[in-house]
């Protein structure tokens, strides 16, 4: 079981780290016993869920963002001893106040994808999974927003 907290006070205990953030049954405050203890109503059995390592996510340290050109974000971030630089769209965080702030304070993981870009999942601040896609310059990017 894992411990996480949130700058404004949030917190929850996770049964492990990584997509899709399976809750610990303690956190749920539903009136039905029956529910889910995923953060996206996954499977309670936790063996039928993947672990981050047997599905290729890595966890990102050391992430640091900063704005870039065309409306887009540049993420920074190690990879055990690799380094990543990937491109997010700034408009890809809906009402996030900050999309920059956010990103570099979030447990973000990725996975390579056939394409070219990278998948990324980090939480949300009411801990709730978001998937985005990172691209390998600021112009593919803001292209993305047209397909």
């Amino acid at each position: 079981m894992y411990f996480f907290t949130l700058e404004h006070n949030g917190r929850v205990y996770f049964d492990e780290i990584g997509a899709p953030w399976p809750k610990h049954p303690c956190t749920d405050r539903h009136d039905s016993p029956e529910v889910s203890s995923s953060v996206e109503g996954g499977s309670t059995d936790r063996d039928a869920q993947a672990r981050p390592w047997e599905i290729g996510w890595i966890l990102l340290n050391q992430i640091s963002v900063e704005a870039a050109e065309l409306g887009t974000l540049r993420l920074s971030a190690r990879i055990a001893e690799e380094g990543l630089i990937t491109f997010v769209r700034g408009d890809a965080f809906g009402e996030v106040e900050s999309p920059a702030t956010f990103l570099q304070e979030s447990f973000v993981q990725t996975r390579p994808s056939i394409t070219g870009q990278c998948e990324l999942v980090l939480l949300t601040p009411d801990l709730r999974p978001m998937r985005l896609f990172g691209f390998p310059t600021a112009a593919d990017a803001a292209a993305s927003r047209n397909s």
